[in-house]
This record gives C-alpha cells, structure tokens and sequence, in this order.
C-alpha cells in the first residue's frame, strides 16, 4: 500500500458524519444480527443501520430498467433459481451514493440497500458500492459485499470490509459484519460459506496475524483457529468440503509466494498441500473426498488450466482441455 494512499484513506476516514437523505422511502425498524463471539475485533463496531425499503414498483425482467436516473446499472446478477435480480447501481450523486437493487421478476417485491446507510457516519460517495455476493441454498436470502475502497491492499479475497444479509420476501436488511471503521487496520475480509449455509468464515486480512472465524449461522456464535505460516501477506479463496469438516485455501506470503493449506476444521490440524507456487491456483470443486480440483481463473474455472490435486498426498495432474 502506497504510503501516501494510506496518508489520505486515513484522512478521509476521518472526516465528519455526512447527513442522511430524504427520498420518499418507507424507513422501518433496523434488525441487527447478533456480533459474532469472537476474540478478534470483528463486528464490533456498534451503529444502528436505517433499513430502507421501495415501495413496490411496476415488474420488470430488464436489469437495465432498475436503476433509476441519473445512476446506472454496473452489474446485475440472477440468483440460482431464477426468481430474483439483483442490480448494482452507480449514483452519479456523490450525496445519494450508489446502491443495490433487488427484484422479483414475477411479482413486484423491490427492495433498494444503500450504502449510506452502512458507512456509520464516515465519508461515502459513489464509488462505494454494494455486489451480490451469495445467493442462500433455501431462495430466502442475498448476501452482499461492499470491497474495499483503498488501492494496493493486502489479502486475498474474495470479499470487502462489510458484509450484509437481506430477507428477499420481506426486505429486511442485516448487518452481518461491517468493519468500515476500521479499514486502515483491515483493509479486506475474505468471506466463504459452507455449502449448506450453515457456517461462514472469514478471515480478516491484516499485517500482523491471520485468524480463521468460523460463524455459526444459527447461533451467531464463532471460534477461531489462528494461521501457521511465517511471513503472510493474505490468506482466502477458501473451499469447504461438503461434511464441513475441513477447507482448503490460499496463501501468500509477502514475497508474493503462493501455497494451498489443508485446515482441518475438528482437529486443527493444518496440512501443506502445495509450496512455492509461482502464481495463483485456486481450489474450485472437490471432485471426491481426496481429489480437489484447481483452476488458474477463480470466477470462471473451465476457463483457466486446471488440476486434479490429491490432498492425501499432494500430487498434482494436469488436465488436458
């Protein structure tokens, strides 16, 4: 991170609170999801989030209709089972700032999340967007990221500095984790969720230490297990197995040297897999229990090299395309 970057980050996270907006929204109670248990200083950072919902408006199945001008649509997603869109919009406003726009394509549910409304009192302005980030098995939720604004950061993601949950039925909107005020000192939070949304960790990318959290989704409860490794620089990218008993992840170190780590989520026990790599394989799909399969592109696998990697004994085979 550029030291003269960090200089005006530093003060910018210092200016005073920006006011709040009237735009004819119907503003209800906020829902605020419990703070995880956690002995690191994450989600602690204590503010009362104005839950904003649209009022209906007329359906449409065109993720370029649902940005209101004078924003415009800079990315849109459809959830798994097709029945929600989910839009991004950039404000040119600087003092509305941008938002996320969430549809039913088959009856007229909208809900709008602005960031504003997240920042707790610190500077914001139209580049401080919200992105689907995970769409839950059961239809009923989206969560969604707001990335890091600072340039050069440490870490690996994917991920941001806050994370929230809205109810698509309802609207409601939940802070998950939100670590906006301290952004100098975590610039990045990697997030994953277990493949039946029961857990999700997170690893806060920092320069110091790196601890795995692991949250349970129910209880709102989590334990932590610290990283082995000397001379980390992030740590993320994290598969989980299906029992949810083990994942694999990324590192790197601050030479800008990869490795895949085993972490046995019962035990502990953490397990090099794969040392000295030059440049990044992220671990995209377990083929069985033992078998992982690795690609050299993370959001589109099948268009990267890919690896089978044996995880009993870290043998790697290439795949012919």
């Amino acid at each position: 991170m550029k030291t003269s970057h960090i200089a005006i980050s530093f003060l910018i996270l210092l200016l005073s609170a920006c006011s709040r907006f009237s735009s004819g929204e119907n503003i209800v109670t906020p829902t605020v999801m419990p703070s995880a248990t956690s002995t690191i200083p994450i989600a602690t950072f204590t503010l009362s989030p104005t839950e904003i919902i649209i009022p209906a408006s007329p359906t449409t199945s065109s993720p370029d209709e649902t940005c209101e001008s004078p924003a415009y649509t800079s990315r849109s997603e459809i959830s798994p089972d097709g029945n929600w869109i989910a839009v991004t919009c950039r404000e040119e406003r600087d003092d509305v700032g941008s938002y996320l726009h969430v549809f039913n394509i088959h009856d007229k549910q909208n809900w709008r999340v602005y960031f504003r409304d997240y920042a707790g009192g610190f500077y914001f302005d139209r580049n401080d967007m919200l992105y689907p980030f995970h769409w839950s098995k059961d239809g009923q939720s989206l969560y969604i990221v707001h990335p890091t604004r600072l340039d050069g950061t440490i870490g690996l993601g994917p991920g941001g500095t806050t994370l929230l949950k809205i109810d698509l039925p309802t609207g409601q909107t939940y802070e998950v984790i939100n670590e906006i005020a301290n952004m100098i000192e975590t610039p990045q939070i990697s997030f994953s969720f277990s493949q039946d949304d029961k857990f999700l960790l997170y690893i806060p990318q920092t320069s110091n230490s790196y601890k795995i959290n692991i949250l349970n989704l129910a209880t709102h409860k989590a334990r932590v297990i610290e990283l082995k490794g000397n001379n980390l620089y992030g740590a993320g990218f994290t598969l989980w197995s299906s029992d949810n008993n083990k994942v694999i992840l990324l590192l790197k170190d601050e030479n800008g040297i990869y490795s895949l780590v085993l972490l046995d989520l019962v035990t502990s026990l953490q397990t090099a897999l794969v040392n000295n790599m030059q440049n990044e394989l992220y671990p995209v799909e377990w083929k069985d229990e033992n078998i992982v399969i690795l690609s050299s592109n993370y959001y589109t696998p099948d268009g990267g090299e890919q690896w089978l990697l044996n995880i009993r004994n870290g043998e790697m085979t290439k795949l012919n395309k």
